[in-house]
């Protein structure tokens, strides 16, 4: 796994953790559920993919479940 990949996924940890500590009705939690719905999944689906073809095949796996789970728990949450 590449330097800068780890960076990517410890960015997305970060904003993901910060995104859950703050109140369900903060404008800046909102607009952190939307960055997680929508721009982390996708990055992690490019990278993933691109990584299928250039590293080994966990590598992939670990980002394509990375943009799956943050689709999934970050749409739960910003649906209640």
């Amino acid at each position: 796994m590449y330097f800068w990949q780890i960076l990517f996924l410890l960015l997305a940890a970060a904003v993901a953790a910060y995104a859950h500590l703050r109140p369900q009705s903060d404008i800046a939690a909102k607009r952190l559920r939307k960055l997680m719905i929508w721009f982390f999944p996708y990055a992690f689906i490019t990278i993933g993919l691109c990584a299928l073809f250039l590293q080994p095949a966990w590598v992939a796996v670990v980002f394509l479940l990375s943009a799956a789970a943050c689709f999934i728990l970050f749409l739960k949450k910003d649906i209640q």
